[in-house]
């Protein structure tokens, strides 16, 4: 850990500390590392003027530096990893709905093809019926026609005309 916050100082803050010599912090039992740098940045801000080495200072803004950067692209990372999960969910929800219009139509298909092909063969029925009533027409007109020209020519025999 002594290694990354050397790196960092000499990465983040070397230009305005200037090169420091690494000098550990002074331990005492039952305190962690970064409650011991904790404590040290409380006391030089709690005086106005700090007795605290600039050593201190300068390691404490660079982990705070370091550890803000990091926080950023921890930040980042979550808000895209929420709006692949937020497309993801509108993909899904666009998904389902296509399949419940493609149901529809399908439902819709079925139901309109039994009645059009009762149409179709009905529309073929009529237009037998129809063929045969102009038949049984044509016919009996043929039949008017040849009746009435025999009652014609009975007519004129009568009358002596023919």
């Amino acid at each position: 850990m002594d290694d990354v916050i050397e790196k960092v100082i000499e990465d983040v803050d070397g230009a305005a500390c200037g090169p420091q010599k690494v000098v550990p912090l002074e331990h005492s039992p039952g305190q962690s590392y970064w409650r011991r740098v904790k404590i040290l940045w409380q006391k030089s801000h709690s005086h106005k003027h700090s007795t605290l080495p600039t050593f201190y200072v300068c390691r404490m803004e660079a982990c705070r530096t370091a550890y803000n950067t990091k926080l950023l692209k921890v930040d980042e990372l979550t808000a895209t990893s929420e709006k692949e999960q937020e497309y993801e969910t509108k993909l899904a929800a666009m998904a389902k709905k296509l399949r419940m219009v493609k149901t529809h139509k399908w439902l819709r298909l079925r139901e309109l093809e039994h009645p059009t092909a009762e149409m179709i063969a009905w529309s073929v029925r009529r237009q037998r019926r129809l063929a045969k009533k102009l038949d049984a027409f044509i016919t009996r007109s043929r039949d008017a026609v040849l009746n009435l020209e025999l009652e014609l020519a009975a007519v004129l025999q009568r009358l002596g005309l023919e």
